[in-house]
Parts: C-alpha cells; sequence; structure tokens
C-alpha cells in the first residue's frame, strides 16, 4: 500500500470520495429536474432583472422567452444581456423592460464579444473566467 507524504489515511480519503459521490449525484439528480428556461430565468434574477410587464408577466420570463423565440438562449441569457448592457448602456432591468415593450429587439444589436471579452479583461481578469465557467457548468448540467 502507498504511504501518504502527508499522514493520511487512504481509507478515510477512499470513504469521503464514496461520501461526495453520493451527495454529488444527489445535487445533480435534484439540478436536472429544472429546465434550461428555470436557469436562465434564475440568471437573470442574479443580474438584477425584477419586476412585471404591462400583461403582469415576470420580466426574467419576458427576456428569457424573447431569447428563446428568437432562437437566441443556445449560449445562454448572460452573453446576450451582458452585450446588451454593454451596446445600450442600459441596466440588465431596463433592457429587459424595453424588450418587453416592444422597444428593443436584442438580435439587431451589434455583437461587441471581443470589445466585451477586452473590456472584462482589462477591468477584471476574473469576471470573464467566471461568465466562462457559468457557461462551462450550464453546458456540463445539459449534457447530463
Amino acid at each position: 500500500m502507498e504511504k501518504s507524504k502527508l499522514g493520511l489515511d487512504f481509507n478515510k480519503v477512499a470513504h469521503a470520495k464514496e461520501l461526495a459521490k453520493v451527495i454529488s449525484d444527489q445535487v445533480q439528480d435534484f439540478v436536472a429536474g429544472y429546465s434550461t428556461v428555470a436557469c436562465e430565468r434564475t440568471l437573470c434574477r442574479l443580474m438584477g432583472v425584477d419586476g412585471i410587464d404591462e400583461s403582469g408577466v415576470p420580466l426574467p420570463n419576458v427576456l428569457v422567452d424573447y431569447l428563446k423565440e428568437k432562437g437566441m438562449l443556445s449560449n445562454g441569457v448572460l452573453p446576450v444581456l451582458g452585450n446588451a448592457v454593454m451596446q445600450t448602456g442600459k441596466t440588465p432591468n431596463e433592457i429587459a423592460e424595453l424588450v418587453g415593450k416592444g422597444e428593443l429587439d436584442l438580435a439587431t444589436l451589434p455583437q461587441g464579444w471581443k470589445k466585451q471579452k477586452k473590456l472584462c479583461n482589462h477591468s477584471s481578469t476574473n469576471l470573464w473566467k467566471e461568465l466562462k465557467l457559468i457557461e462551462n457548468v450550464e453546458k456540463t448540467i445539459l449534457k447530463q
């Protein structure tokens, strides 16, 4: 048997790994029960999208449904919303309100991905990494 340089008991390590797998399997089962749409609406809320439109529909629903109808949801709401903030100078909530009123078509906005990435890298290297991490987590969840 291999000897630990840190004095770890490998039986305890193996047991901890087994427990971690049980927990992660339970979390995955829980997460798998939620649709992409529900996750994207939650991300909208985390970005500050709140309130309802003139018909009483929650603004996160308005925004995600709009993106789904336009075929723009495949990469998630965050890149589209981030681009809209960058292109318009408006807050995520203001963007959702304008989309709900039919006053803003996100599909017609220039796609400033390179500019967006440059700005994020310049102001905070970690911000872009965190956005990419969220994308990767979403992709991993969707695959399972």
